[in-house]
């Protein structure tokens, strides 16, 4: 009997071996034939044609649009000359003031002449009288080659708006360009998505059949075995009580393994755990002081055109320690630049920058608030002043555009203005550091509000230009690693931070402040203390 049951055995595993080595060879078919279809060679979805394709189409929008904001940027600069002039003469001379009107290659060759049929009448002039033949036949060559300079002007006043109506319509086809090559990148990850679905299955039915063909090979041993006849001669009995079981230790060492699985959670907890938490450990992460620190606030909200700067009381408080800090910091006196910028979003580089212009300009200092997030600008919306002309007109050339009245007293804001294409190149241009010289010359306090320096690298520019950065990190938001790379991070401008903003701290089980917040002996703004990294703790920041 059980030499029947054995073959039996046998048989049905080579028949479920048979079939699953025929449904993988199917399986592997399937998924060879997909992959050819489709084109895919690699399974990860950002090693493809189409996402080259794709980005090689952004690299070209880009180009694109940095070259249609210089050439909307040339026109509105023609149309305001035009609009500043009354005559024809004053309208070519406005024109003529513009570099890509007086750059090009005509108005250059028209110019030449003119000066120097200019240099020929003065010394005519200093032979003969001014109603001497030669002399107006000079005159009437002079007229003449204004005019010829007029048309030049023209000439190349209309050329930057064809140039500028080309751009868009390059960029219109690049779009549907980018449009179509996004749309092949999708349908390629649909693809991946069924392919991977189809290895799922290749690999499903590769383990059943190896598991079938394991159990085969150990059947087919079993069955060459000799089996033995086994007799039962004691059979087993159950006892009254439990056979080697002492309660006492089996209890206390159950205790002991919950004492030290508890631990280990904790421990494990701690380790896992990768946010900042308190002022301490943001001084061991970045080895920089905490300036200040606020606390946490629920819906604080801008304050607009109009708000009390001094509420709520401990966030105002918090800011003169912060302001305090910066005075014993910058005892050589003169106008200071600092530059205020983050780890990563949303951390309050934004409110602690404006309340900090705030502070200062209610102590008497001439501020000037300049927004230099041009990725995603905050400022205007925290004073609730209008962004439509701003900083990025400024650094496209327009000079004219100037900081703007806040409707605080002594603060004026300098607001991103319209969003550019090439924040980043803007920046690195020398019409900054000709901006922050003015500045120097009519305010005591510059505040820059700079993006993320974990994202973008566009603060550096304004911190070569700075006399201090303030790093804002926020309690337990903030990325250990990412604080501790991005003090690295600075380089040789690493001497010019002056140290950490801890934002949005969190009260903790018997600490200082809470929802009822007050002053104490044992917390306050202590720059000395926070500079040579003793113990006590420090004002704290807010959550924005």
């Amino acid at each position: 009997l059980k030499g029947k049951q054995a073959e039996s055995a046998l048989t049905f595993l080579s028949t479920q071996v048979a079939t699953a080595r025929e449904r993988l060879e199917q399986a592997r078919t399937a998924e060879q034939e997909f992959r050819a279809k489709n084109g895919i060679i690699d399974a990860d979805p950002e090693k493809n044609i189409a996402v080259a394709r794709v980005q090689q189409l952004s690299q070209q929008r880009s180009e694109l649009e940095a070259s249609l904001a210089q050439a909307m940027a040339a026109v509105a600069q023609v149309d305001d000359a035009r609009r500043s002039a009354t005559t024809p003469n004053e309208q070519t001379d406005a024109l003529l003031r513009i570099n890509s009107i007086n750059q090009d290659p005509q108005v250059v060759q028209q110019l030449a002449q003119l000066y120097d049929l200019q240099d020929k009448a003065t010394l005519l002039g200093q032979k003969f009288l001014a109603k001497h033949p030669r002399m107006a036949e000079m005159q009437e060559m002079l007229a003449e080659k204004h005019r010829h300079l007029g048309l030049a002007v023209a000439a190349a006043t209309a050329g930057l708006t064809v140039k500028r109506d080309e751009i868009v319509l390059q960029l219109k086809s690049l779009e549907e360009r980018v449009a179509l090559a996004e749309k092949e990148l999708t349908g390629y990850r649909a693809s991946l998505i069924q392919l991977a679905a189809l290895t799922e299955e290749r690999q499903t039915r590769q383990n059943l059949a190896e598991q079938l063909i394991t159990g085969l090979s150990r059947e087919e041993v079993a069955s060459r075995l000799n089996a033995s006849q086994v007799a039962v001669v004691d059979p087993p009995q159950a006892g009254v009580k439990p056979a080697n079981i002492k309660p006492l230790l089996f209890v206390a060492a159950a205790l002991v393994a919950g004492l030290m699985a508890g631990l280990a959670a904790g421990l494990g907890a701690n380790a896992l755990d990768r946010r900042v938490r308190g002022a301490t450990d943001a001084m061991e992460l970045t080895g920089q002081p905490i300036l200040v620190a606020v606390p946490h606030f629920d819906g604080l909200k801008p304050l607009g055109s109009g708000g009390d700067p001094s509420k709520p009381t401990e966030l105002a408080e918090a800011l003169r320690g912060l302001r305090a800090a910066l005075r014993l910091a910058s005892q050589s006196g003169g106008s200071r630049v600092y530059v205020i910028t983050s780890c990563g979003p949303g951390e309050g580089k934004s409110t602690v920058s404006s309340r900090l212009a705030l502070s200062l300009a209610s102590a008497g200092v001439r501020t000037v608030l300049i927004d230099a997030d041009m990725r995603r600008p905050t400022a205007h919306l925290q004073l609730g002043v209008a962004s439509e002309r701003g900083l990025s007109f400024r650094l496209a050339g327009e000079v004219e555009v100037e900081p703007q009245p806040s409707g605080y007293a002594h603060l004026d804001i300098m607001p991103a203005g319209v969003r550019p294409p090439n924040p980043g190149e803007l920046l690195s241009r020398p019409e900054l550091q000709s901006l922050v010289a003015s500045l120097r010359q009519r305010y005591d306090a510059i505040i820059i509000d700079t993006p993320p320096l974990g994202l973008v690298a566009d603060a550096l520019p304004c911190a070569e230009l700075a006399d201090g950065i303030l790093l804002v990190v926020r309690d337990r938001k903030t990325l250990r690693g990412t604080a501790r790379r991005i003090v690295g991070q600075f380089g040789p401008l690493a001497v010019k931070l002056l140290g950490i903003v801890l934002n949005d701290e969190k009260a903790s089980a018997g600490g200082y402040y809470g929802y009822g917040y007050s002053y104490g002996y044992g917390y306050g703004a202590n720059p000395y203390a926070a500079a040579s990294g003793t113990s006590g703790r420090l004002p704290a920041a807010t959550k924005t």
